[in-house]
C-alpha cells in the first residue's frame, strides 16, 4: 500500500477533516482485520464509511484522494475474502 500523500488544493477537492476520518476508518478495519487473521477470530461485517465531502477552498486532491481510498477498499476487500467475514 502506498503512503498517504495528498496534494492540498487552492479551490475544490475533498474536505480535510472528513478525508481523514474517512482513511481512519479504513485503516481502523484493516488493523481489525489482520488482528483477527493472526488470531484466527470472526469480525462482523463492515459498512463502509461515507465519502469525504467536497469544499469549495482548501481541500485535498480528489484524484489523489480517490486513488487511496481506492487502495485501502481493495485491502479490505482482500482481507475480508480471507476471513469469510459474518
Amino acid at each position: 500500500m502506498s503512503l498517504m500523500n495528498f496534494k492540498a488544493t487552492l479551490f475544490g477537492g475533498y474536505d480535510k477533516t472528513s478525508t481523514l476520518e474517512c482513511v481512519s476508518k479504513y485503516r481502523a478495519r484493516i488493523e481489525e482485520l489482520e488482528g483477527a487473521k493472526e488470531q484466527g477470530g470472526k469480525v462482523k461485517a463492515f459498512s463502509e464509511p461515507a465519502a469525504p465531502e467536497k469544499t469549495l477552498f482548501d481541500g485535498f486532491n480528489a484524484q489523489d484522494v480517490d486513488a487511496f481510498l481506492a487502495e485501502l477498499k481493495e485491502q479490505v476487500a482482500a482481507l475480508e475474502k480471507e476471513l469469510k467475514t459474518v
